[in-house]
């Protein structure tokens, strides 16, 4: 049996690795290898981004504003319908053009509320209410920005309420867990849009 092929390499002689013969051949061979080896390299970029968006999928928050009558209570909230939490970090309110820095304001342009800020609120009776909505909202969590339950005393802010609670127009902006943040007017039939990061407003608060 015969030995096979030697070369000298700088860490000693090694065995000669055997060629097939034919220069185009041996080329053809390397080539493939080369291309089976990019194929493999795709292969592992497009199964990391397919994780990588089936974990945004998976923890992708839709916060959406909805107002329903119940008896003689009208309830204003904001709703996650998405999988994830949601982390809402700025919100503003307009009624018809006119931007609203907390209830009370907003009550006053809608509705009718004397100026007057806590103590007006506070006569109207039958109202709970969120002056801080901004914060984290679990999936299928939901926050009541107003309940105002109808009495004699606030009956004419009541009717007004019931019809201003749909021309309402706001913008947030909010986060994901993985840092992935949105601007929203909070419509349940538009899609958000995507965002580098939620900008700090002087938006809606008390």
């Amino acid at each position: 049996m015969s030995e096979p092929p030697l070369e000298a390499q700088p860490d000693g002689v090694q065995p000669k690795p055997p060629r097939i013969g034919h220069r185009w051949l041996d080329l053809s061979i390397a080539a493939v290898a080369i291309v089976i080896s990019l194929i493999s390299l795709a292969v592992g970029f497009y199964n990391a981004q397919s994780q990588q968006r089936m974990v945004a999928a998976t923890s992708w928050p839709f916060l959406v504003y909805n107002t329903m009558q119940v008896g003689n209570r009208l309830v204003l909230r904001f709703e996650n319908e998405g999988v994830g939490p949601a982390r809402l970090k700025t919100l503003r309110v307009w009624f018809h053009g006119r931007e609203a820095h907390g209830l009370t304001d907003l009550l006053h342009s809608c509705c009718g509320l004397p100026a007057g800020g806590w103590s007006e609120l506070a006569k109207v009776g039958g109202i709970i209410w969120e002056s801080r909505p901004v914060g984290l909202y679990r999936p299928g969590e939901n926050l009541n920005l107003l309940v105002l339950a109808r009495t004699p005393a606030n009956a004419a802010i009541w009717e007004r309420l019931s019809r201003a609670r749909v021309e309402l127009a706001f913008q947030a902006c909010y986060c994901s867990v993985l840092g992935d943040c949105w601007t929203s007017d909070l419509d349940p039939l538009t899609d958000p849009k995507p965002v580098s990061y939620c900008k700090a407003v002087d938006g809606y608060r008390e």
